[in-house]
């Protein structure tokens, strides 16, 4: 990490790669659709490349990283209205419900909590989405 913070481009390129998966997962736990998710996490990483050299270690790097692209993702979602793409949900059967009454259910609960202010909406996304603690 060192390197990259110095400007050394290889090695810049390969710590985003390695990474990348990370960006993206936070990406589409984020939006819920595959591409605008690709989008976003390219975006963060050329904002990453453009303010790597202002990373003051007073945090880890993944944490810095995190922020990034999720402030990525808000700006994304403020230029456009969000949508839930219903097709990028994980294929689950649920024996007691149809499955579509369930997807159906769960678009209505994302356009729900897409309606919180934007504190409320990070909380129920760091601990629903990411598992973590109300802490």
């Amino acid at each position: 990490m060192t390197q990259s913070i110095q400007g050394d481009r290889q090695a810049f390129s390969e710590l985003i790669e390695g990474y990348y998966p990370f960006l993206y997962c936070i990406a589409f736990k984020w939006i819920g659709n595959r591409q605008d998710a690709e989008d976003i996490t390219q975006k963060a990483c050329i904002k990453v490349g453009q303010s790597i050299g202002s990373f003051r270690r007073e945090s880890q790097f993944s944490t810095w990283l995190y922020r990034i692209v999720l402030n990525t993702a808000k700006d994304f979602q403020r230029k456009q209205p969000y949508h839930y793409n219903i097709d990028d949900l994980p294929k689950t059967t649920f024996p007691d419900r149809d499955l579509s009454e369930k997807n159906a259910d769960i678009r209505d609960l994302w356009q729900l909590v897409n309606r919180l202010s934007n504190k409320q909406r990070d909380t129920v996304f760091l601990v629903y989405g990411e598992d973590l603690s109300h802490a």
